[in-house]
């Protein structure tokens, strides 16, 4: 049993509880995901401290309810308002703790980071993407929401990057700016027969460009595609999505679905031969993460975190061009020997920089120098 002299995290995610939970259809994203690897692998590793996540409520029986020896704590309607707030804000008071961490800014960031002070607790933020940190992020565009949420950057006890993008761009507004990689369990490595040639996962937000994947299935009709498109969390993301199920549903060689439990999202990697991802930009995409682990190559659009792609040989990157992307699906389907080296290199990375136990340990030894 592994020591440390954190006893008590708290972390503020409330849209986690559809990970711990599989049959509550809730948005999730990569943010969620990654806090309850994280905590559950701390909880793993060290028995005695106690983690608890601040929750929204999905209509759980209690109010507590323990999943994996974490106590989950619903202390936020889904439906905002102002009675939303107070009982969120009155919850931070009651339940946060020694360290309370939060990942992905909102406007509440700011509120944790002050009542952890208020509280004398630590606070940690993680980064959850690279618009969080080029001011390319909606909640960094006017002046005043920028000043409230950098605020949240300043008075951190610890800040938590993703890739050395973010790392690069943090350091002004805080010294206590570290890198500490995404995790993935590599327990979950699967063998499957491939069922899939083309995979998309992800959320009916705009900025995952997901029409551009169904253009790309439409242009191979000689390769089966499976999409999994999630409703997003923007305004117009429920018609959007509406959009795109009827745009796969048109097309005789793709597989839709709205929604597949977290657990059994790996099953559906390891039958695909490659990951497609279209977005705009990322941090670092968990669905990365969990494709390589089943050793499938990854093609994408824009997304490079720290040069995963084109420096380790685990997929292509396309340097933002549609052109390219259709160009490097079709050498990687057609060149079976190069797919296999990718896919090897994929595992092999993943199982070098982002087994999920290194980065428990990372954290809490980052946790242990600011509460020492």
């Amino acid at each position: 049993m592994k020591k440390t002299s954190v006893k008590d995290i708290c972390i503020v995610c409330p849209r986690a509880y559809p990970v711990f939970e599989p049959t509550v259809q809730g948005t999730f994203g990569g943010a969620e995901v990654q806090l309850v690897l994280l905590a559950t692998t701390i909880k793993n590793l060290f028995p005695e401290t106690k983690v608890r996540f601040l929750v929204a409520d999905y209509g759980q029986s209690k109010r507590t309810v323990t999943k994996d020896g974490i106590e989950c704590i619903n202390i936020i309607d889904l439906d905002f308002n102002v009675k939303s707030i107070f009982k969120f804000i009155f919850g931070l008071i009651k339940y946060t703790s020694q360290v309370n961490v939060h990942r992905a800014i909102h406007p509440a960031t700011t509120f944790i980071a002050l009542i952890s002070k208020l509280k004398f607790q630590k606070f940690v933020y993680m980064v959850a993407h690279d618009t969080e940190t080029d001011a390319t992020h909606p909640l960094l565009k006017s002046r005043l929401s920028k000043k409230w949420i950098n605020l949240a950057f300043k008075i951190s006890d610890l800040v938590i990057t993703q890739n050395n993008y973010q790392l690069n761009r943090l350091t002004h507004l805080n010294n206590k700016v570290c890198l500490i990689p995404n995790g993935i369990n590599l327990e979950y490595k699967l063998n499957f027969e491939k069922k899939y040639d083309l995979l998309w996962v992800g959320r009916s937000d705009s900025w995952k460009q997901p029409l551009l994947f169904l253009e790309l299935a439409k242009s191979f009709p000689q390769f089966n595609c499976m999409m999994i498109c999630t409703q997003g969390v923007e305004k117009n993301s429920s018609a959007f999505h509406r959009e795109i199920k009827v745009f796969a549903g048109s097309l005789n060689n793709c597989e839709f679905s709205s929604f597949v439990p977290f657990m059994e999202t790996n099953s559906i990697y390891a039958k695909s031969k490659l990951l497609i991802n279209t977005s705009e930009s990322e941090g670092f995409s968990n669905a990365f993460l969990q494709a390589a682990t089943q050793g499938v190559p990854i093609v994408s659009l824009n997304a490079d975190p720290n040069q995963m792609l084109s420096k380790h040989n685990t997929g292509k990157y396309c340097n933002n061009s549609y052109e390219q992307l259709q160009q490097e699906v079709h050498l990687l389907l057609t060149n079976l020997a190069l797919l296999e080296e990718y896919s090897t290199n994929a595992f092999n990375f993943v199982k070098k920089h982002h087994d999920i136990n290194m980065i428990a340990e990372k954290f809490i030894n980052k946790i242990d120098s600011c509460v020492a």
